[in-house]
């Protein structure tokens, strides 16, 4: 049903969604987003905003292995000092739309999606 790709699916990637990742390394990517908002805040930026985009595999092959759940971790992360822009729900609820059966890339249904909740976010 759908061409996955080794990236998203073999655990001894990082880029894997079944790639172990410790509550350290998570500390560390958090820590690193929260340096980001405070670098561009201070060039002048409003504010920061942060949108984890859950590859393909997360989405339509969760149980390939097991799951490191990166997203709702980070998302959830008690230091995170930035707003989310949070797509998850969207992209599990309308999962078989949101990929190109193909490849990784999004459809435009799924880019739609994105820009729709970002629109709403920013309002």
């Amino acid at each position: 049903k759908n061409i996955l790709y080794c990236w998203d699916t073999d655990s001894t990637r990082i880029t894997s969604s079944f790639k172990y990742l410790s509550d350290g390394e998570l500390d560390t990517l958090i820590m690193g987003v929260n340096q980001a908002k405070d670098h561009y805040r201070a060039l002048g930026f409003d504010e920061v905003y942060l949108s984890v985009i859950p590859n393909k595999t997360t989405i339509v092959a969760p149980e390939m292995g097991r799951y490191n759940h990166l997203v709702e971790r980070a998302q959830k992360h008690p230091a995170l000092q930035v707003p989310i822009i949070d797509i998850w729900p969207l992209f599990n609820r309308h999962s078989k739309e949101v990929y190109a059966l193909s490849d990784t890339h999004w459809t435009c249904y799924g880019q739609g999606i994105w820009l729709e909740k970002v629109n709403e976010v920013l309002k």
